[in-house]
């Protein structure tokens, strides 16, 4: 799993195009703010941080369906930081904040690359 974080609207879609077709992979499913069913096609999983607004489980439940949704497969997560900034007033906003967090660093963990993407600028941290 190669895993791109960075802020909204900081190109993190654009360097993930490029690397596929370099990659010359042409077939990737594309996924915005879903998990895709179990399979072994390439899949890229965008806007995470939509899908888990609407989850209603467990945190563990949360990262438990993620990583079986993109396990034996190849598969690009595109990420979208938003723990940075202004803490929220409403309870229930910090909740899902964390929930989004400790998501993410469950599959940094797992990745085998993760790529930090900065107004389209690429770093490799992982």
């Amino acid at each position: 799993m190669r895993v791109y974080i960075g802020g909204a609207y900081n190109g993190k879609v654009a360097v993930v195009e490029k690397a596929l077709q370099r990659l010359d992979e042409q077939q990737a499913l594309w996924l915005d703010a879903k998990l895709p069913e179990q399979g072994t096609n390439l899949v890229v999983v965008n806007n995470l941080h939509l899908w888990l607004k609407s989850f209603e489980g467990t945190e563990e439940q949360a990262i438990e369906k993620v990583k079986q949704s993109i396990e034996n497969r190849p598969s690009f997560v595109i990420l979208t930081d938003i723990g940075s900034g202004i803490v929220p007033m409403e309870r229930a906003e910090r909740v899902y904040r964390d929930l989004v967090g400790r998501v993410y660093q469950a599959l940094i963990q797992d990745a085998d690359e993760v790529f930090q993407v900065w107004y389209g600028l690429t770093k490799q941290i992982k």
